[in-house]
């Protein structure tokens, strides 16, 4: 019966892991650690993205409305692969640098921009791999084809559009458990010393067994505290940077993902920390596993 209590008691103080509370302050004592390196390392490549959506994408936007509507819609696309991959790499950066910070290792910048520029082609190979597990794919499918539509059958894309919010509402509930448990991918990937794409979206995989509404829970919390911030963020920094005009606002934005955007990985990062330790992993362990 001890023994019973015992064994009861200990998966009580695991659970207490992944409590959003107890990830919470292990992140924020990450970012203490190094938090000017941290924080530069997400802000500069957002930074950039603010820069070019609100000072040169415009422009290249409008040159390309009297092209047709499915120029445009091309156009925007690529600008909007363009802006993702910036801020793709600059997650990269993060997550690599926080593992090295967690581990007590110097930081190198060179070296962890370096890791990434090697190791990028896979984590776009992954996120591919993503894109169809978690049927994202689906998404982009139906807004093609609202945009397609609409100078062919104006009141097809209408009623498409109508129902969007519908249709992503399904979406989340059929691939609820795909997107939660594969979320600790790149976390994987990045703090691996040889990153697998197969491998690291298994591990996610087996990590988050069971433990998919304590995640998505945590990422819950995690995006009240976010939006919160982000408004705090915006309000001061919008009043400061109204001299820079209508580029401003996307500026300003840039500033307030990449702060909040920092906070957002390292929690991720300690996340996947804190549910190997309930798994009875070791921290930094690299999956040697292949998904079938």
């Amino acid at each position: 019966m001890e023994n019973a209590n015992k064994d009861v008691n200990q998966v009580i103080n695991q659970m207490q892991m992944i409590k959003f509370q107890g990830v919470f302050m292990a992140a924020w004592n990450l970012l203490l650690k190094e938090p000017l390196l941290l924080i530069a390392l997400v802000l500069a490549p957002m930074l950039l993205n603010g820069i070019l959506e609100g000072y040169v994408w415009p422009p290249l936007l409008n040159a390309t409305m009297n092209a047709g509507a499915l120029t445009s819609v091309v156009v925007a696309i690529l600008l909007s692969i363009v802006s993702a991959l910036i801020a793709f790499f600059g997650s990269g950066l993060i997550l690599r640098a926080a593992s090295r910070v967690f581990d007590g290792k110097k930081i190198d910048v060179s070296e962890i921009v370096a890791f990434v520029q090697k190791h990028f082609i896979d984590a776009i190979k992954l996120a591919i791999q993503l894109f169809i597990y978690t049927g994202a794919w689906l998404v982009i499918v139906y807004m093609l084809a609202m945009a397609l539509l609409l100078p062919l059958a104006p009141a097809v894309s209408g009623i498409l559009a109508m129902l969007m919010p519908i249709a992503v509402i399904v979406y989340i509930i059929a691939f609820f458990k795909k997107i939660v448990n594969s979320s600790l991918s790149f976390a994987i990937f990045w703090s691996a010393e040889k990153p697998e794409v197969e491998g690291s979206l298994k591990k996610s995989l087996e990590l988050c067994d069971k433990l998919t509404w304590t995640i998505f829970g945590n990422y819950i919390l995690l995006g009240l505290v976010g939006a919160l911030a982000s408004f705090v963020i915006i309000a001061v920094l919008g009043a400061v940077l109204v001299v820079l005009g209508r580029g401003g606002v996307a500026v300003t934005s840039a500033i307030a993902s990449g702060l909040v955007g920092t906070f957002y990985a390292l929690f991720q990062y300690c996340l996947k920390g804190q549910v190997e330790k309930f798994r009875g992993a070791h921290h930094g362990e690299t999956s040697h596993h292949h998904a079938n």
